[in-house]
């Protein structure tokens, strides 16, 4: 089994274990409704990115915070480890990326995000230094523990005479314990 794989089976699993806790639910709407999304996170993603012209596909995992309080200012803080596939030569190399963001819930159900990053590719032939990029994104939140994110991104890393950036959707499950 590939580690990807492995990592993949675990975090679903606990995303599993997080859904079957909600069916239990023993908080009313109204009172759901008032309670933050606040908790550490754990996450799966999948990142559809394009550098240069390449497409670059893959597969990430997440560790992070979450305080999103309804119609508050809150806030989410992540570390990510993605092993992008490059679409047309299907070489891959991984990418490590910390971000935090402002955000808030709007309701219940409904959350949005923005925030800025900082991501390497340890496995390019080339030094490339760490380099300041951004995201946005829109987060449904399924149940209390199991929500999904559409998000917009564009990391970044520079040599002294050249920034590569990479941009795209980046579709995310995380459970919020």
């Amino acid at each position: 089994m590939k580690f990807s794989n492995l990592i993949f089976a675990v975090l679903l699993s606990a995303a599993g274990s997080a859904l079957a806790q909600e069916t239990r639910m023993e908080k009313s709407i109204a009172t759901h409704e008032e309670l933050p999304i606040q908790g550490a996170r754990v996450g799966l993603s999948t990142p559809m990115l394009t550098a240069n012209g390449v497409s670059l596909g893959g597969i990430g995992v997440s560790i992070g915070y979450a305080y999103l309080p309804v119609q508050q200012v809150g806030f989410t803080s992540n570390f990510s480890y993605l092993r992008l596939t490059n679409q047309s030569t299907r070489g891959s190399g991984g990418m490590w990326r910390v971000d935090g963001n402002v955000g808030t819930a709007i309701n219940s159900i409904f959350n949005v995000k923005g925030g800025v990053n900082l991501s390497n590719l340890p496995d390019e032939p080339i030094k490339l230094d760490p380099a300041l990029g951004f995201q946005a994104s829109v987060g449904v939140q399924a149940t209390r523990n199991v929500g999904f994110d559409l998000a917009y991104v564009q990391t970044a890393q520079s040599i002294s005479i050249f920034t590569l950036k990479e941009s795209g959707a980046e579709l995310g499950v995380h459970a919020t314990f």
